[in-house]
């Protein structure tokens, strides 16, 4: 039998619009495992493809930095220095933890992750997702998150959020389709 990592039709699934909820109703007695969100047809797509930003984007960073790793020799330990604590919580903390740090230190991160590209980049491996990596956390230092900050750290992930927003000056008239 093939190892699979997929779990046929028992994969959560999300469903929005106006057929969402006799969808979950028809596909929960067949073992389908479907949530409703509130909102238009196309919402629970929309949410899938932003997440596919992390969790796509996470396997195309871990892809790059073991290529380079194996290149450099050094795999094993870059597998086994990762994985402690701080990379044991719960996602919403993660997320509280990453945007505020990076309120505060993008322009230092950012740096240090073109100095790793470098290194990506010496093995013979162009370091697509170091490089743009980088240069996401350059546009974030550049946008001036930091100084408002600078002397109380972010509460939360919203109050990052909202002075990107407002810094960025995009918000949700922006929206492909406009403000729904």
């Amino acid at each position: 039998a093939q190892d699979r990592d997929v779990d046929g039709h028992t994969v959560p699934m999300a469903a929005s619009g106006p057929g969402a909820g006799r969808w979950a109703s028809f596909a929960a007695p067949l073992g389908f495992r479907v949530s409703t969100l509130d909102g238009p047809a196309g919402q629970a797509s929309l949410v899938k493809l932003l997440r596919s930003v992390y969790m796509k984007g996470r396997d195309a960073l871990i892809l790059e930095m073991m290529v380079a790793a194996r290149r450099h020799g050094v795999e094993e330990t870059i597998v086994a220095s990762i994985g402690g604590p701080a990379e044991q919580v719960p996602f919403p903390e993660l997320v509280t933890r990453v945007l505020g740090s990076l309120a505060l230190y993008a322009e230092r991160r950012a740096v240090e992750l073109e100095a790793a590209a470098d290194l990506v980049a010496a093995t013979g491996l162009e370091p697509l997702v170091a490089r743009a990596g980088a240069a996401r956390l350059r546009w974030l230092a550049d946008l001036g998150v930091g100084e408002i900050f600078a002397v109380d750290r972010p509460k939360d992930a919203a109050a990052v959020l909202a002075a990107i927003q407002r810094l960025d000056g995009r918000g949700l008239e922006d929206r492909p389709g406009g403000a729904r």
